[in-house]
């Protein structure tokens, strides 16, 4: 009974490390492909990113560009013209929303 014992244990201890090693080794060259398959990626990704930034960097003015600028300007007046009008209404209606009418007897 005592033989039955150790050898169903000595089965067991003797699988069990292979098993772990096959394991280890399985996981070993999956991990280093992972890694390669990142690192590739992320070289990519930041080429691309370098190259996005210096082909906005690159890019000319054109008539078009003053132009919008100009137009923006002028926006940005008006704009300016337009609340200095609000104020200037609200300040002579003394806060009223709509001016006072006399009534009609």
């Amino acid at each position: 009974m005592d033989d039955e014992i150790s050898s169903t244990s000595g089965a067991t201890e003797a699988t069990a490390p292979s098993a772990r090693a096959d394991d280890v080794g399985a996981a070993g060259p999956v991990g280093r492909s992972a890694f390669r398959r990142n690192a590739s990626l992320t070289a990519w990704r930041d080429k691309v990113l370098m190259g996005a930034e210096s082909a906005l960097k690159e890019r000319e003015r054109d008539a078009r560009d003053d132009e919008i600028a100009r137009l923006q300007a002028k926006v940005g007046e008006i704009t300016m013209a337009n609340e200095l009008l609000y104020a200037k209404i609200d300040k002579l209606e003394g806060g009223r929303p709509l001016a006072r009418r006399r009534s009609k007897k």
